[in-house]
């Protein structure tokens, strides 16, 4: 972080706050925003700025304090570095949307070549299969890992009915 002395009556924005975030949004606008209406960003996701320069993602909570005359004397900020998880929920997101064109790929050539697209389908289970055999987090089984390992004794045979109808895995 920053000493105070480096950080006490300087600005946000360049300071902790980028100039503009990752979609090139000018982050002066939503600094006016929050300052002009603190009681809508009682809870923000926002992108800032390390003393490094490196961009991160944090979840704040931010409390008004009003003063005597009940106007906003200041805003307490909390906030917790969300970027391994912000990073985490992209790549969900992009891989989402891999899948979701792969399916329509495969759709497609399930209406055009039935045989062909269920070889596709094993194929890349079976090519995948390291990948769901990382599934030990999401409570998999012994049972769940030998039905997986199972399916490397199917790849050969697959490997044959794939190139028996002219297609490369």
């Amino acid at each position: 972080g920053y000493p105070e002395s480096e950080i006490v009556g300087r600005h946000v924005i360049g300071t902790i706050v980028p100039e503009t975030d990752q979609n090139d949004q000018d982050m002066r606008l939503l600094i006016r925003e929050i300052s002009a209406e603190p009681q809508r960003f009682e809870q923000s996701i926002n992108e800032n700025l390390l003393r490094s320069g490196e961009r991160v993602f944090v979840a704040w909570t931010n409390r008004v304090v009003l003063d005597e005359r009940n106007e906003v004397s200041e805003i307490l900020s909390i906030g917790s570095d969300i970027t391994d998880r912000k990073r985490a929920e992209d790549e969900v997101h992009r891989l989402h949307q891999e899948l979701q064109a792969h399916a329509v790929e495969l759709e497609g050539l399930a209406r055009r070549q039935p045989q062909r697209a269920i070889a596709v389908v094993a194929c890349d289970l079976v090519e995948r299969e390291p990948l769901l055999r990382g599934a030990d987090a999401a409570g998999q089984t012994g049972a769940d890992h030998e039905a997986v390992g199972g399916l490397e004794l199917l790849l050969p045979a697959l490997r044959s009915v794939v190139k028996s109808v002219d297609l490369e895995v």
